[in-house]
């Protein structure tokens, strides 16, 4: 009776431990999520902010500084002048087209009043808040859409061969970050 009634004990033992070691490690887990999330969003902050101050504060950039940026932070940037996209057109090749993400950019930021097809009067930025957007291959992005006013001074664009110069315009720039597996290579664009 006590051979059975020990067998019992270290079989319910056994079973309340493991019961509160998955729980331990699922919380850690989520945990462990959260703060990674978190500190991509924080990554994505300070890439907003360099290519804003880059776009608002100098008078030229190059498609050299945007491939730069782009490839070591997994983004996908998108510029428009007055809806003319500039030459830049990416370093690597998303899952879902980038067309599509713009796209659903374009849209998020529409639903927060941020119409980038219209000219803006104002001088001052106008941003729409941080988002996430899925790709049609599950592939999840955080997204900002910004539009900024370039009335101060003109901004020299080089492009490879091409330089576009933007004076009295103003800019939509939509910046995607790429979230999830970003440990593999991105596949580079053939564009």
């Amino acid at each position: 009776m006590i051979k059975k009634f020990e067998k019992h004990l270290t079989t319910l033992f056994f079973f309340m431990t493991s019961v509160i070691l998955t729980l331990v490690l699922v919380l850690v887990f989520f945990y462990q999520v959260k703060l990674d999330f978190s500190r991509k969003q924080e990554l994505f902050h300070s890439q907003l902010l360099d290519l804003t101050h880059q776009l608002e504060g100098t008078s030229s950039f190059s498609d050299e500084w945007l491939s730069n940026l782009e490839y070591n932070g997994h983004l996908i940037i998108h510029i428009e002048d007055q809806g003319t996209p500039l030459f830049y057109r990416g370093i690597w090749t998303p899952k879902t087209e980038r067309s599509k993400l713009i796209a659903l950019a374009k849209e998020k930021a529409l639903q927060e009043g941020i119409d980038t097809d219209i000219k803006h009067y104002s001088r001052s930025l106008s941003q729409s808040s941080i988002f996430k957007i899925k790709g049609e291959h599950q592939d999840t992005y955080l997204g900002t859409v910004l539009v900024l006013s370039r009335k101060s001074f003109p901004l020299t664009c080089a492009f490879g061969r091409h330089e576009s110069n933007i004076s009295e315009h103003f800019l939509s720039v939509y910046l995607l970050s790429r979230i999830g597996n970003t440990r593999n290579p991105l596949p580079l664009s053939s564009q």
